[in-house]
This record gives structure tokens, sequence and C-alpha cells, in this order.
């Protein structure tokens, strides 16, 4: 996927923890990686991927505490997903 994108699998993975923050460029590149997969809706990424970058800045906290936010946030959208469907 970071190839597709144009940027090295550590600098993805970087934005994936919130040690990089995440960038037009990775919104794009991730738009134009997963349009070109069959069957996959790409209609909330750009909606996602704003509140992302409007919500919180990880830069300065330390790599446990991103990967905290991180798990958190996964398990947030599961929960919510799971009571919208309810």
């Amino acid at each position: 996927m970071a190839e597709s994108m144009g940027i090295s699998a550590a600098y993805l993975s970087s934005v994936k923890t919130g040690a990089k923050p995440l960038t037009e460029k990775v919104v794009v590149g991730a738009i134009d990686f997963f349009s070109a997969q069959e069957g996959v809706d790409t209609s909330e990424i750009r909606g996602a991927a704003d509140k992302t970058i409007q919500t919180l800045d990880m830069t300065d906290m330390e790599e446990d505490d991103r990967e905290l936010v991180a798990a958190f946030a996964r398990r947030a959208s599961i929960a919510s997903n799971e009571f919208k469907a309810d």
C-alpha cells in the first residue's frame, strides 16, 4: 500500500500510530489505493481524515501514549458502528 502511495512503509506505519501527522498526500494516496480495490467504498475516507486532522495532534506524545490513543480510537469506532447497527 505504502509503495503505491509513494511513501515508505515506515512512514505509513508512523502515520498509523500517530508518530507522524496525517497529511493530504497520505489521504489522497489512501483514497486512490482503496478506489482501485474492487468492492471497496471510499466515500467516508475524506470525512474520517478531516475529523482525524481536526481532532488530535499526537506528535508530542510518547510512543506508548500514541499507541494507546490509536487503540482506543479503533475500539471506539467499532463500538460506534455496533451502536449504529442496533
